[in-house]
C-alpha cells in the first residue's frame, strides 16, 4: 500500500477527539464507514454519535462492549455480515492476514499496550490510573518485509501535542505484534466485521 493509496483509503476517517479511551469507538466508526464505502451498503455508515450511544459511553473509561455488538449486528445481520472478535490463543498472525486477504472483511480493529506509544516517540499519560490499552486498525501486513502499515485514530492528536515531526504509519511487525501480545484487556485481541460464512457460499 502506497502512500497515494493510504491517504484515499482514510479520507474521511474520523480522529480521537477529547479523551484518549474513545479510540476504539472511534476504529470501529472507520471501519465501518470503509466497509461501506467498499460494499456499497449505506447502513453501514454509522456515525460516532450512534456508536456511543449504542455503547453507553461515558468518559473516562467505560463502554458496554455487548450492547454495541448487539446493536451493529442487528445493522448488519440482514445483508449477511456480523461482528466477529478473536484474543489469544485463537487470534494468530496468520488470521489477521486472513482477515485482510478477504474483500468482504473490515479492516481489523487490534488492542495494543499503551507502551505502544514509545514507538512513535510519544510519551502520553492515560487518563484513568488504571491500565488501559489503544485500538488502532490493521491495514495492510507484509510478511515478508516484517512491517505493518497501521491507522492511529490519536495521529493527528500525537502529531500537535508532542511535536512530532513524523507520525509513523509503516512499523516492524514484530514489536507491533509485542504490544498487541501486551493488551491489558486480552493479549491479541481483535475485532473485524465479516460477511458470515453461509452467506458467501450462496453467492458463490
Amino acid at each position: 500500500m502506497n502512500d497515494r493509496e493510504y491517504s484515499r483509503i482514510v479520507t474521511g476517517f474520523t480522529y480521537d477527539g477529547r479523551y484518549l479511551d474513545d479510540c476504539f469507538l472511534v476504529c470501529i466508526h472507520n471501519s465501518l464507514r470503509n466497509l461501506s464505502q467498499r460494499t456499497g451498503i449505506g447502513d453501514f455508515e454509522v456515525s460516532q454519535k450512534e456508536i456511543r450511544s449504542a455503547a453507553h459511553y461515558k468518559p473516562v473509561g467505560y463502554y458496554n462492549l455487548d450492547a454495541l455488538i448487539r446493536y451493529l449486528d442487528n445493522i448488519m445481520g440482514p445483508y449477511g455480515y456480523k461482528s466477529r472478535i478473536k484474543s489469544k490463543p485463537d487470534m494468530t498472525l496468520d488470521e489477521l492476514l486472513r482477515i485482510l486477504s478477504i474483500s468482504n472483511c473490515s479492516f481489523p480493529i487490534i488492542s495494543v499496550g499503551w507502551n505502544y506509544f514509545l514507538l512513535q516517540n510519544a510519551r502520553l499519560k492515560p487518563d484513568s490510573n488504571d491500565p488501559i490499552d489503544h485500538a488502532i486498525i490493521v491495514m495492510e501486513i507484509d510478511p515478508t518485509g516484517q512491517e505493518i502499515t497501521i491507522f492511529d485514530p490519536m495521529e493527528k492528536q500525537l502529531c500537535k501535542s508532542s511535536n512530532m515531526s513524523d507520525f509513523h504509519r509503516r512499523l516492524p511487525l514484530p514489536k507491533v505484534i509485542k504490544h498487541w501480545e501486551r493488551s491489558v484487556f486480552s493479549p491479541r485481541w481483535c475485532m473485524w466485521f465479516e460477511k458470515r460464512a453461509e452467506q458467501r457460499l450462496l453467492e458463490v
